[in-house]
């Protein structure tokens, strides 16, 4: 046995139970992992609430074991501080917090790209941004409203298993530059989300690869160029013909179609499975697309941005100074959160301000120990509530509070219910008809971090390199003359006009036509497009 989780019904009411039986197994088990619902999520949903413990115990030793030798590697090279933790959050916590709550990590990575993203847009005074973090694997897209990121109560892991931890609010898709098109028996087409990963990698890559990807549709349209791209170890000059390959046996012969068109339909699959996404973010919930600006990162985020705009009538994209190192950024640029929760169970027709007081007295005590081990220099609290009307089994609308004071609580909790279900749901039921109900009490423990310097914007370099070549544009289904740009050779407020490719080693801008680009700020890329295709 590697690992235990101990949950009891009931035990968000009282935890007595829990503890002791986490005691008995830990004296009889010294070296098996082992956690209790009560202490990781202390709140009802028996479901939910073990299969976050579940999570949490299977993650335990494993993250535990690699925190405990990271931080001895980090001594050896005279580390001086604790060592943080990015959490699904958007946030950090201490190695020790981490080791102790394993699954408020899962969704770190792209928590943290969303943060990057975040930070991108502050600087250029952007409120309202989706963000759009394509990889090689996995597209993540997330929205920041009046900038702040969304954030939900829970998110749901691989084969749908709940995990409660507050968590930045993305939607995780598999459309990366390794994401394999293919044909089913009906013969078909799909994208992903099977992909081709870094080993063998895409055809193009000629590292034994032979099913066609994002990839490798780029390379044969052109959006890519034959040039070495990667660098590091090692470098990749990209191979047409193993693109074209890979497009025609697997795409183009099964369709009866060119090879161009097939590749163009491979992008097509993989823009209208992003597309999705940015409506479930946006429109789905209310939002209109056009009020937004799209930040675009990953390696291959720049590659497909304007075509998500453009279907989605998004004005303008932002490219950053270094977007394969946007979510690296964006952990160095948050602070600290531990999120803390009570379930109190108190109705306004029968509040008991004992039974919350002793819910609040107990979040400070937690509070309290947790902020001694926090290496931040000042630590302030926001509270929070999870309402609901009396009677409804979840469906919580979490209010944010001015005042925990429980002797006042319902009376400032009632009427921001009500306006935020009016807001959230376009309707509020009558108070005498439903009574409203306070489920949870939740308190947030920030610590403000120092700033962290960001490398300086890159100097333009003299002799700047442009060329013009034929690149595939889907505003016209064929190829038009296409200016390529080198990055490095852009000066601040240097504009370039669409048709255009925009190329830097980490990473490749495709500029529309109608579209006008300008460097701005630290030597983001703004581009504002003409109108969309509909």
């Amino acid at each position: 046995m590697q690992a235990l989780a101990i949950c009891f019904i009931n035990s968000f009411v009282n935890p007595d139970h829990e503890r002791r039986a986490l005691a008995i197994v830990r004296e009889e088990l010294p070296g098996v992992y082992s956690c209790a619902s009560s202490a990781i999520v202390p709140e009802i949903r028996e479901f939910e609430r073990t299969s976050t413990t579940v999570v949490n115990a299977y993650l335990g030793s494993l993250l535990a074991t690699y925190l405990a030798r990271l931080d001895e590697i980090l001594s050896g090279h005279a580390l001086q501080g604790g060592m943080l933790v990015t959490h699904s959050g958007g946030r950090l916590m201490s190695a020790q917090a981490a080791s102790g709550a394993p699954a408020r990590v899962c969704q770190s990575g792209p928590a943290a790209g969303v943060m990057g993203g975040l930070a991108v847009a502050r600087r250029l005074g952007r409120d309202n941004v989706i963000t759009l973090d394509m990889g090689g694997t996995s597209a993540d897209i997330s929205v920041v409203i009046d900038g702040a990121p969304l954030l939900r109560p829970e998110w749901n892991a691989e084969f749908n298993i709940p995990i409660t931890f507050p968590s930045v609010d993305v939607v995780t898709i598999g459309a990366g530059g390794g994401t394999i098109a293919w044909i089913d028996s009906a013969g078909t087409p799909h994208s992903g989300p099977q992909s081709a990963g870094a080993d063998l990698g895409p055809a193009c890559y000629r590292l034994g690869g032979e099913e066609p990807t994002n990839t490798d549709a780029n390379v044969v349209l052109n959006r890519l160029r034959a040039e070495a791209f990667l660098g590091g170890d090692r470098e990749i000059a990209l191979s047409p013909d193993a693109a074209c390959a890979a497009i025609e046996r697997h795409i183009a012969a099964r369709l009866g179609c060119s090879t161009t068109d097939a590749a163009a339909a491979v992008l097509r699959l993989a823009n209208a499975s992003m597309i999705n996404a940015v409506r479930l973010m946006t429109v789905q919930r209310g939002l209109d697309p056009r009020d937004f600006s799209l930040i675009a990162f990953g390696g291959a985020g720049t590659l497909h941005a304007a075509d998500l705009a453009l279907e989605m009538g998004i004005p303008e994209i932002v490219v950053p100074t270094y977007p394969d190192l946007v979510s690296a950024m964006g952990a160095l640029q948050i602070d600290l959160r531990q999120d803390f929760v009570r379930s109190v169970f108190q109705t306004a027709a029968r509040y008991d301000a004992h039974a919350v007081q002793r819910a609040t007295d107990e979040l400070h005590e937690e509070m309290a120990a947790a902020c001694e081990r926090e290496p931040a220099a000042e630590c302030a609290v926001e509270w929070h509530a999870d309402c609901r009307y009396y009677g409804q089994v979840s469906s919580y609308l979490t209010i944010p509070l001015e005042s925990h004071d429980p002797a006042s609580l319902l009376d400032e909790l009632t009427p921001r219910f009500h306006a935020g279900r009016e807001r959230e749901f376009s309707y509020a039921l009558s108070r005498d008809v439903a009574d409203v109900e306070l489920a949870n009490l939740r308190a947030a423990l920030l610590g403000q971090m120092p700033p962290i310097a960001l490398p300086a914007r890159p100097t333009a370099h003299a002799g700047p390199r442009r060329a013009v070549e034929p690149t595939y544009c889907f505003e016209h289904q064929s190829f038009a003359e296409t200016e390529f740009v080198d990055r490095g050779s852009l000066a601040r407020d240097e504009t370039v006009e669409g048709p255009a490719v925009i190329e830097k080693w980490d990473s490749t801008t495709v500029v529309p036509p109608g579209a006008r680009t300008s460097v701005v700020g630290d030597g983001e890329i703004v581009i504002q497009l003409a109108t969309g295709r509909g």
